[in-house]
């Protein structure tokens, strides 16, 4: 690690780094609401300078959080004129439990796991940060309250490319991709063993969205679809399939579609024992 002086511009320091690496080594994070350990097997900083319009770094990590595998590739680790980092991202069966009390009591329970696999940019630019990522979420087993409402997952993988402009009110997220998910189930209160919705599967493709402004899914299908309504009648909604097609919204509050295609609605009494 080499720091150099100058003399000519307000920042007088250059930091350069020809070779860094650790190799065998855990550094822990404890706080009274997370408690994270991080294992480095493998780490490498290698070309790195904050001097201006530096190039040619990069950095490789390989090792585990909380024993699930992490895997990092930075190609364009830079520091100046401002932060922006970039390169490929590997994390698979993140245990969410871990974050729990960290998201307590807004969000309860929070447990389930979670990988990524693709690649990311960041950075810090004078007019706010920026975020990209391009590849794959996947989440498994997922059980989240919020605002007394329990959601359970199965499955659910989003593959596509994500954003996220700063700067102004709050930021812009903007999303391309698809979402596909298995075993759905809504329901009120954590462990409620009455669902309000069950789904066995739903895909779409062709989603296309930005925080506030529009929204339009090309198209969206379930199976195994089954709906509780409620009142003086109780009913139980049950269709085996849905499939609609070009949703579109300019304000994310009125939606519309092109087509809605649905096959064999069954109606059934919520105390018949063929019920959800």
């Amino acid at each position: 690690v080499v720091v150099e002086e100058s003399a000519t511009t307000a920042s007088p320091w250059t930091v350069l780094v020809n070779e860094m690496r650790l190799t065998d080594c855990v550094v822990r994070l404890k706080t009274p609401d997370v408690q994270l350990h991080l294992a480095i097997d493998s780490a490498a900083l290698e070309g790195f300078s904050t001097a201006p319009g530096a190039e040619g770094a990069s950095f490789r990590f390989k090792g585990r959080v909380n024993d699930a595998p992490l895997e990092i590739h930075l190609d364009r680790p830079q520091g100046a004129p401002h932060l922006d980092l970039g390169g490929t991202l590997s994390l698979a069966g993140f245990d969410l439990g871990r974050l729990a009390k960290l998201l307590a009591p807004a969000v309860q329970p929070f447990t389930g796991t979670a990988g990524v696999d693709g690649r990311l940019r960041f950075s810090l630019p004078a007019e706010g940060p920026r975020a990209e990522y391009e590849g794959s979420l996947e989440l498994g087993e997922v059980d989240i309250g919020v605002a007394g409402t329990a959601i359970d997952e199965k499955s659910l993988v989003w593959q596509g490319k994500a954003s996220y402009t700063g700067g102004g009110a709050g930021g812009t997220v903007s999303v391309n991709g698809t979402l596909d998910g298995q075993g759905l189930v809504l329901a009120h209160g954590a462990g409620s063993r009455e669902p309000l919705l069950r789904l066995e599967q739903f895909a779409t493709s062709g989603i296309e969205a930005v925080t506030g402004q529009r929204l339009a899914v090309q198209r969206l299908q379930t199976k195994g679809l089954a709906l509780r309504v409620d009142g003086d009648l109780p009913l139980t909604v049950q269709v085996p399939e849905v499939v609609v097609g070009t949703v579109t919204s300019g304000d994310w509050q009125s939606f519309a579609a092109g087509s809605v295609s649905v096959r064999n609605t069954r109606i059934v009494p919520q105390q018949d024992k063929g019920e959800m």
